[in-house]
Parts: structure tokens; C-alpha cells; sequence
């Protein structure tokens, strides 16, 4: 039998080939496609194993943390620049108040009061005392016939008491005392009593009521025997006394704190922030008869009350309604300083308040908040920066709207 021949092979041959590189093709594209997908696994693996390898978290942490430091450094620096700012401006008018003080003594050297009076007025009209030249003009224009002298015993203000049946000699005595022992303490604080007098009335027509008018404190004879009422007419007088457009002021909002600072600081004094108990027990049926609801005194200190709004209506903004959130304030900021409630006197906060009272503008429309800025700074340098933070915070929570330096 004879085998095929070599033309019969070719084909077969042929075949065989093509099936071999069909397979050879295939294998390398499955070889490719095994290569292109370890690649593609590789270049994640890595990325993930560089996140997840100690030394780049470490890397990546003092990474975050030196930016960290920077940011907070910063912050810090501004803060230390302003105030250390603040400092500065403050020792500058310190400066200058020494200098205007030593020139006002020099020039009250001599002993004849019209000589006195031609000084004080050429240093006032020359513009050498900005700090002092109006307190001095008018200390002048209500004392025309006076004028200080250096080395001589300062007058003492004098309370004149109007005789009247109704002003028994030991009512005298008490209110007479209940006046020298405030005053006294807000002497302690820095306020030095105008050396006038004034006087005091009792009034049986009106018997609900008390007010200083500028001139005398009158008094319904029923109100005798109570201290703290007593205290709030005379700090009318010192608020007058310690800053002169304050009694002229039309303004309501200066009203308002006026009236508040006329709560507080007798309430400070005496360590309760009930304004008014005796007032509001004594005449209960009285008041209730008119419509005014007390609950068991005439203004708690302790209340969470907003300030009046601008578009309030005007028995919204009256005086004593409106200051009542003044004096719960500034209770709040005598606790922030850590005065306890039921303990007499916060002098660290009683001061600040009285040489604030004197130093702002209350000509000016913004003075109840100027009032609070210069308080807020004056806590800052007195107390500290955290307290001064924790004030500002308590008067914005009630509704005032700072500007944060």
C-alpha cells in the first residue's frame, strides 16, 4: 500500500499551523491581558500601602500639626499685639492725664480765687487740658464765687434736711448715715463728692415716690426706713456729678442704663439682687391696684431679660423697665468676677463701672454700647482677658451688638 505524497501533506500541514498560531495568539492575549491587570493591581497596592505605611503617616501628621502650630501661633501673636496695643494707648493717656493734673496744680498755686479762676479758664480755652477742660468749665460755670485751692482742707458735700413734721430727728440720723456709709464706699472706688450741698425734702403729698431732680432729693414720708431706695436717688446724684451730660441726656438708652446703674450698685453694695423688697412688700395692694406685678420686689437683678429693641414701643423703653436688663448685666458680670450673690460690695467690678460711667461720651448716639466696650477693656487690663471674653459674650447673648476688635 503505498502512503500519501508530499502534495497530498501540504494542506494538512498548513491546517496545523494555523491552528498553532490561532493558539499562540490567543495565549498571548490572555498573557496580556494577566500582565495589564498585575499592573494595574501593582499601582494600587502601592498607593495604598504608602498610605497605610508608619513612616508617611508620621510624615503626614507633623505635616498637620506644624500647620496647626503656625495658625495658632499667629492667632496668638495678634492677640498679644492688641493688647499689648491696648496697653500702650493706656499708659500714653495715663501719661498725659499726669502731665494735664501736675499743670492744673501749678496754676492753682495762688492764694486769690478770681487769679485761680483766670488760670483754670486760660487752660481750658488754650486747649491744654482735653481730659479735664470740661469737668473744669463747668465746675466753674455752678461755682461762680469758687474756686480749689492747693493745701486747703477739701469742703465736704453737706446733706441741708427741710424741717418737716414728717422728718422726725432719728429718721434724720438714719438717712443721714445710710448716705455717708454709701458714699463712702463709692469713695473706696475712686468718686470724690462735689464739695456742694444739696438738700433733702420730705414730700406727704406724693408718698409712693422718691427722685432727685438735680438739686434736692425728696422723699414720700413712707420711704424713709429704706436703704436701698435712698442709695438709688443719691447714685442719681453721682452719675450726674461724674459725668455732666448725663442729667441733660435725651437720649433713652442713657436713661435706661442710668436707671440701671441706679439698681446696681446699690444692690452690689448690699449683696442682694432684689431691688426694691420693702418698697414692693409695704405698698403690695397699692401697686397691685395700678396694674404693676412685683412678684415680691420692684426689679430682680436676676433675670435673663434681651435689651429693648430701637423699634420697642415707649413702655418698653421707659427708664426702669429698660434698665432692669442693665442691672441684671452688670449682676451677671459681678458673678463672672466671682462675686458671690449674698455677700456685700464687688469692688473689682463696682470700680470699673464708676470710671467707665465718667469716661464715655454720652453726647454721643452709640454710648450705652461705647459704655460696655470701655467696661469690657477695662476688665481686660484689671481682671483678664478670659473674664473680659465671658462678659462680652454674656451682653451679646442678651441681644447687643459688639464690634469684636
Amino acid at each position: 500500500m503505498t502512503g500519501p505524497g508530499p502534495g497530498e501533506l501540504e494542506p494538512e500541514r498548513l491546517a496545523i499551523e494555523r491552528e498553532r498560531l490561532r493558539t499562540e495568539r490567543q495565549k498571548l492575549a490572555v498573557e496580556f491581558r494577566l500582565k495589564r491587570r498585575e499592573l494595574t493591581a501593582g499601582q494600587t497596592k502601592g498607593w495604598k500601602e504608602l498610605l497605610a505605611n508608619p513612616l508617611t503617616l508620621a510624615v503626614v501628621g507633623g505635616f498637620i500639626t506644624l500647620m496647626t502650630t503656625i495658625v495658632s501661633n499667629s492667632f496668638n501673636v495678634r492677640a498679644n499685639l492688641a493688647s499689648e496695643t491696648s496697653r500702650a494707648e493706656l499708659a500714653r493717656s495715663a501719661a498725659k492725664q499726669t502731665l494735664q493734673a501736675d499743670l492744673i496744680k501749678k496754676f492753682v498755686e495762688s492764694p486769690k480765687t478770681a487769679t485761680v479762676r483766670e488760670n483754670l479758664r486760660f487752660l481750658v480755652e488754650a486747649g491744654l487740658l482735653p481730659d479735664y477742660g470740661e469737668k473744669i468749665d463747668a465746675y466753674l460755670k455752678a461755682n461762680p464765687e469758687a474756686a480749689p485751692k492747693v493745701g486747703e482742707a477739701p469742703r465736704q458735700e453737706r446733706i441741708e434736711f427741710e424741717t418737716s413734721s414728717s422728718l422726725l430727728s432719728n429718721s434724720r440720723t438714719t438717712i443721714e448715715g445710710h448716705i455717708n456709709a454709701f458714699r463712702s464706699y463709692l469713695q473706696s472706688l475712686g468718686y470724690q463728692p462735689p464739695a456742694t450741698t444739696f438738700k433733702f425734702r420730705v414730700d406727704p403729698d406724693d408718698p409712693y415716690n422718691a427722685y432727685y431732680d438735680g438739686k434736692e432729693m425728696v422723699f414720700g414720708p413712707k420711704l424713709l426706713d429704706m436703704p436701698d431706695i435712698i442709695y438709688r436717688e443719691y447714685m442719681q446724684r453721682v452719675l450726674a456729678a461724674t459725668n455732666y451730660n448725663y442729667w441733660n441726656s435725651a437720649n433713652w438708652k442713657v436713661a435706661s442704663l442710668g436707671s440701671g446703674l441706679g439698681d446696681y450698685l446699690p444692690c452690689s453694695f448690699l449683696g442682694n439682687p432684689k431691688f426694691g423688697e420693702q418698697y414692693a412688700n409695704a405698698f403690695r395692694d397699692t401697686l397691685k391696684a395700678a396694674g404693676i406685678k412685683t412678684e415680691g420686689t420692684l426689679r430682680d437683678l436676676k433675670n435673663t431679660r434681651s435689651f429693648v429693641a430701637d423699634s420697642a414701643s415707649a413702655i418698653e423703653q421707659e427708664q426702669h423697665h429698660a434698665g432692669e436688663v442693665w442691672s441684671g448685666a452688670l449682676w451677671d458680670a459681678r458673678t463672672i468676677l466671682g462675686c458671690k450673690e449674698d455677700v456685700a460690695k464687688c469692688e473689682k467690678l463696682d470700680r470699673v463701672i464708676l470710671s467707665t460711667w465718667s469716661a464715655v461720651d454720652l453726647d454721643q448716639p452709640d454710648a450705652t454700647l461705647r459704655f460696655v466696650e470701655i467696661l469690657i477693656d477695662q476688665v481686660r487690663n484689671t481682671a483678664s482677658p478670659d473674664l473680659a471674653n465671658e462678659i462680652r459674650a454674656m451682653f451679646e447673648r442678651r441681644g447687643l451688638k459688639l464690634e469684636h476688635h
